[in-house]
């Protein structure tokens, strides 16, 4: 019995992060868009580049199918991905089968912050007066993703600060209290690190 309390607590969400609901109706708009670019531009050509055409039902038959494909896979997707939540000895990450459960004792250490450089296309963007905001943007970012060492040369890039996930930054802050003893320093970087880090994508776990 003990053993069964014992565990069920460990289940329970401290605090749990997903997207808000704005961000499912996006798919709305953007999904038949999209599938209509593919319709009409590639799969069209191609029926014209072998002497055929693909037009009136038929193409909208197409375009429709295409978006229910589309808008099926990519919000069962991002259902199963975007969900995190923080329980008393781990961070789940996704939802399933699929989903990575971080428990606190595999992190080795934590580094407020991943280093500041950036891949070349994205370096010369300082460069560019249209491209000034983009280099920031990310740079911003970067410097709100927290860099988890994990055992076995893992490495998670973690960020929630973004605007369309509810309670991120509380999931990250109540994170770093629980494990705030494994916190150290940017002058703890490799030079390994810093070159793999480079082109790091948050809340994807890496091995290097």
């Amino acid at each position: 019995m003990y053993a069964f309390h014992r565990a069920t607590r460990m289940n329970q969400v401290i605090v749990r992060c997903v997207p808000r609901i704005y961000y499912w109706f996006i798919g709305i708009v953007l999904y038949p868009i999209a599938a209509f670019v593919f319709t009409a531009v590639l799969i069209r050509g191609a029926f014209l580049l072998f002497g055929a055409d693909l037009a009136g039902r038929q193409l909208v038959l197409t375009w429709l199918s295409i978006t229910a494909i589309v808008a099926l896979w990519a919000y069962t997707r991002d259902y199963r991905r975007l969900s995190y939540a923080l329980l008393p000895d781990s961070l789940l990450i996704g939802r399933g089968g699929s989903a990575i459960r971080v428990r606190f004792g595999e992190i080795q250490s934590i580094v407020l912050a991943l280093p500041e450089r950036l891949p070349w296309w994205l370096r010369i963007q300082r460069l560019n007066p249209k491209g000034g905001e983009l280099y920031r943007s990310v740079i911003r970012t970067r410097e709100l993703t927290i860099l988890l060492r994990l055992s076995g040369r893992r490495y998670l890039p973690l960020n929630l600060a973004y605007s369309f996930l509810v309670n991120g930054p509380d999931l990250m802050a109540e994170f770093l209290r629980r494990n705030r003893h494994k916190i150290v320093g940017h002058d703890s970087y490799t030079e390994r690190e810093i070159a793999a880090l480079a082109s790091a994508r948050s809340n994807t776990l890496m091995t290097l």
